[in-house]
């Protein structure tokens, strides 16, 4: 699935380009009225929770339309996997699964000497991830295999401001952002000996963070013609995030 989604993304990012000579960073830039924009994203994303790390890699496509000359409507479509750290269970690994997600951006102000923009973002990303755990137990001479089932329904939202410095050879930007994540765990715990497998017990539990605050760092370079190459780093609880963009804009 991921090889698939990966072969569309670069198509999109080949076609030749009839964009007018615009920004479509990630979150540097509106694409403006009438140009619609394509990015192919990696990003690993750390969120803590309840005192549990989690970590999650995602490979995404991103379709900008320009609504105004200072907003843009998005959606995102692609993969994720998920990793949680825990102290309570026993650490989970998520397959990669489908990804879905979409938001807005506005440009709330321009300033000039030296060419700043302001840009408001709100966008949210959902998916599930699915993984299981094989653990040895031994009690005295009885050896048995613990079997350990996860089902993450995972949903965040985000809302950010940044402040971009427009710049012939780059574009660096700075930002503050909001990060709510919430969703739901399911677990089923198995017991294997002797090549059979026992039911045991299952539980499920909510699981939110109301509010996040991560502070933003990154830069758009252009490529040539209107393509764009994205970096960003991410920092929040003592974690750091990333994220690695590019871009292409047509009219």
């Amino acid at each position: 699935m991921r090889h698939l989604i990966l072969a569309g993304l670069v198509v999109g990012l080949v076609v030749p380009s009839l964009a007018w000579a615009a920004s479509v960073a990630n979150p540097a830039a509106v694409v403006t009225t009438e140009n619609y924009g394509f990015t192919m994203e990696v990003e690993n994303q750390k969120v803590e929770f309840d005192n549990d790390l989690t970590e999650s890699r995602r490979y995404l496509g991103k379709a900008i339309w320009g609504a105004t000359d200072r907003l843009d409507f998005y959606v995102k479509l692609g993969v994720s996997d998920l990793k949680v750290y825990t102290d309570h269970y026993p650490d989970f690994r998520g397959q990669e699964k489908m990804t879905y997600g979409g938001g807005i951006r506005y440009l709330l102000a321009q300033a000039e000497d030296p060419d700043f923009e302001f840009f408001i973002d709100l966008q949210g990303l959902g998916f599930s991830s699915q993984g299981s755990i094989l653990m040895m137990r031994q009690e005295g001479n009885d050896l048995w295999f613990e079997k350990h089932y996860g089902d993450y329904d995972w949903r965040e939202f985000q809302l950010s401001f940044f402040a971009a410095w427009k710049r012939d050879i780059w574009q660096p930007y700075i930002g503050f952002a909001l990060l709510n994540v919430q969703g739901k765990v399911s677990r089923d715990l198995y017991i294997v000996a002797d090549d059979v497998v026992v039911y045991q017990k299952s539980s499920s539990d909510d699981f939110s963070e109301g509010t996040i605050p991560r502070i933003v760092i990154g830069s758009d370079f252009p490529l040539g013609g209107s393509g764009r190459l994205s970096g960003e780093l991410t920092f929040s609880q003592g974690n750091i995030s990333f994220f690695v963009g590019l871009s292409e804009l047509w009219h």
